[in-house]
């Protein structure tokens, strides 16, 4: 693993869902940059677990930089115990401090959780393949919209900034620069900001760690060039979703900009 890189974790709009490995937006960020990008994201993960991975991977690649990513979902993730039918970690505030529950986190009984003939089956890329292509791959997870709530609606804000907090005072202390980045998907433009993403830029501002809202920008290309927006995201099953290459190449750009101190 390179040394004195940028670290980017995140979920799945940073691992780059639905793109090749070549246009995820930290694959674009070490072209633009010239400096070795480590992607060290998972899919569906909370802001707990995006800030537990940025601390685990400070301990073994030392990078000069780390970005933070968080999507419009990634706060709520953070009031969870069980998150699209898997267990997770997960904090609770007492006190006013951070307590972590769950870990080691509990290993999945397939069998139990999906059944016998699902467990088996899912071992399979051909059965897998086939699912996908015929539009079923769902079937084979179960009970994939299955949720626990760990703490209060609302607590995931609270969980999120203690968090921000935690790692600006190990970034400072390690003379690591720490970036947050937020993103959105395509439909949280036809209404209002996400509330959840007034809510950690608010908290880093306090905090004093440099953020980079993507925001105002896509909502100036939405606004002035909708078919570009479009392309932007990819559409599954016809409806939008995970960015696209260009919509990752632009995220990179703007990241980049701001790294370099153009905006």
């Amino acid at each position: 693993m390179p040394q004195n890189a940028i670290l980017a974790v995140g979920d799945s709009f940073t691992f780059g869902e639905e793109v090749n490995d070549n246009e995820t937006w930290p694959a674009y960020l070490e072209i633009v940059t010239g400096t070795p990008v480590i992607n060290a994201a998972s899919g569906a993960w909370g802001t707990d677990q995006i800030a537990m991975r940025a601390e685990a991977v400070i301990d073994i690649a030392h990078p000069k930089i780390l970005i933070v990513d968080f999507y419009s979902n990634d706060v709520e993730r953070a009031e969870y115990q069980v998150l699209f039918g898997g267990e997770k970690p997960y904090y609770t505030i007492e006190a006013g401090e951070l307590v972590l529950h769950n870990v080691p986190v509990p290993q999945v009984a397939m069998a139990k959780q999906i059944g016998l003939l699902r467990s088996v089956l899912g071992y399979s890329y051909t059965v897998f393949w086939l699912a996908r292509h015929l539009g079923y791959q769902h079937w084979l997870y179960g009970p994939f919209t299955e949720y626990k709530r760990a703490t209060p609606e609302g607590t995931g804000a609270q969980i999120t900034c203690l968090l921000l907090k935690r790692l600006k005072q190990r970034t400072e202390r390690e003379g690591i620069r720490l970036l947050l980045v937020t993103q959105y998907a395509s439909q949280d433009f036809l209404g209002p900001k996400p509330p959840t993403m007034v809510t950690a830029p608010d908290c880093s501002h306090g905090l004093g760690v440099e953020a980079l809202d993507t925001w105002t920008r896509l909502a100036e290309i939405q606004a002035s060039d909708p078919a570009r927006f479009a392309a932007l995201y990819n559409l599954y099953r016809g409806v939008a979703s995970h960015m696209s290459a260009a919509g990752n190449s632009l995220i990179a750009d703007e990241i980049a900009r701001r790294l370099k101190g153009d905006d």
